[in-house]
């Protein structure tokens, strides 16, 4: 290589950067000589020289060669960043920024509560953004999620005819990998008429003994018991 000739010491990177921190792009070329070097992003031109063109408070030009900082990086900033050198046929690297967000539960299926009668179908839904897009778990507290199923990976779970038994709390858990995964509840509460179950069909009595005579009912709402 012509030590006249300018080249990039620097190689084009994805950077992938948590929201709201930091990130430093850089460009080093060496044999610029009176060449201007240039940020652009798409059709906008951010830097020219060492002036900096984009009215954005958060971009600026750090003293170590031609590095590009953002502060502050949010959504509106993932995508490609060239850096040129304005030879007759400009030269270019390209960097690709991709914002990393964490997940966060948006909706969940009747803000947490669903009153469903027995028999009926029922869908529960758990809507999640972040990026990237946030994987959906479902679990139940102190019981399988599905029949043989701790879990469920899914952004719905259907139980296509409901029991008594599918009533409890049922938990959404949203992770994409970017901090901590998010959970939230949603109580699915089954309304179905009283069912009764007695202890003994028959029980021996005597005349001065007590006797413990028990029904069991299972029923929601509660039920009277007479």
């Amino acid at each position: 290589m012509s030590t006249s000739t300018p080249y990039f010491m620097t190689e084009g990177q994805t950077f992938k950067v948590l929201a709201g921190d930091t990130v430093t792009l850089p460009c080093e070329a060496e044999n610029t000589g009176t060449f201007k070097q240039a940020w652009k992003r798409d059709i906008a031109i951010l830097t020219a020289g060492n002036v900096k063109v984009s009215p954005d408070s958060r971009l600026r030009l750090t003293s170590n060669n031609y590095d590009l900082e953002i502060k502050n990086v949010a959504m509106k900033d993932a995508g490609e960043y060239v850096c040129q050198v304005a030879t007759l046929q400009p030269m270019e690297i390209t960097h690709v920024l991709e914002i990393l967000v964490p997940p966060k539960i948006i909706q969940v299926t009747g803000g947490g509560l669903m009153e469903v009668k027995r028999g009926t179908k029922v869908t529960l839904e758990c809507k999640a953004t972040g990026n990237p897009p946030p994987v959906i778990t479902w679990t139940r507290k102190h019981d399988l999620v599905m029949a043989g199923k701790k879990s469920v990976e899914s952004t719905t779970l259907t139980i296509d005819e409901t029991t008594r038994h599918h009533g409890g709390v049922y938990v959404c858990s949203a992770d994409n990998g970017v901090g901590s995964p998010i959970r939230q509840n949603i109580t699915l509460n089954i309304l179905f008429a009283p069912e009764i179950e007695v202890e003994r069909s028959w029980v021996h009595g005597g005349i001065g003994v007590e006797a413990h005579l028990v029904c069991v009912v299972h029923a929601y709402p509660s039920a009277d018991i007479i």
